[in-house]
């Protein structure tokens, strides 16, 4: 993450360290939650049937 112009640098936080958190947080979810599984296994789905209604044959 680029800080703007004049923008203190040490208040900028590093993408990696945001991109740490959201893999933990996730993990954490599928461990955890059920129903966040569930909503991501349905998303899926969808999209898999999604793309194969795009098939051309």
């Amino acid at each position: 993450m680029k800080p703007v112009r004049g923008e203190d640098r040490s208040v900028v936080r590093s993408d990696t360290h945001y991109g740490i958190f959201n893999t933990n947080a996730l993990i954490h979810l599928i461990k955890n939650d059920s129903n966040f599984l569930n909503a991501i296994h349905e998303a899926y789905l969808q999209s898999l049937s999604k793309d194969l209604n795009n098939v051309k044959l």
